[in-house]
């Protein structure tokens, strides 16, 4: 069973808002990809760090390439638009992170949510699948929620 801690303080402690690049893999295309530059702009904003969106090709595996590397580390962006599809978000995300896994990104938009559903969720899908240590984030409207970390 994995230890599920909420480190949303500890990000906020270590954050550097603004401070960082945000790059683009070598043939990166802008337009196919709007919600993960959106979202490496809120990142950058946020929470800060150095910022390289992935092209669709970049990962060493045939599977399909993570969607960042933030803060040297794999991250994945799922966009949510209902707490049922977390699971399957979630079993995704992780396969594309497994090279160097940061964690994955539950972006809900402007969808209605439940903090505790998302947690149990979460919690499920991270102790059946997951074998590495995982960051979680959730935003929602804009704002950062929670963030999770799973060992």
């Amino acid at each position: 069973m994995k230890k599920q801690l909420d480190i949303t303080s500890i990000y906020m402690q270590n954050a550097t808002p603004g401070v960082g690049h945000i790059l683009y893999d070598k043939g990166y295309v802008l337009q196919s990809h709007e919600e993960e530059i959106k979202m490496s702009l809120w990142l950058h904003n946020h929470l800060g760090g150095d910022i390289r969106l992935n092209s669709e090709r970049s990962g060493t595996y045939k599977a399909k390439s993570a969607d960042f590397e933030w803060r040297g580390k794999l991250w994945e962006l799922k966009t949510i638009k209902s707490e049922r599809a977390i699971d399957s978000a979630l079993r995704k995300g992780i396969s594309q992170i497994f090279e160097n896994p940061g964690g994955v990104i539950l972006d809900f938009g402007n969808n209605p949510f439940r903090l505790k559903s998302i947690e149990l969720a979460v919690k499920s899908r991270i102790e059946s699948s997951c074998r590495f240590q995982i960051d979680i984030i959730i935003i929602c409207k804009g704002e950062l929620q929670m963030i999770l970390r799973y060992k």
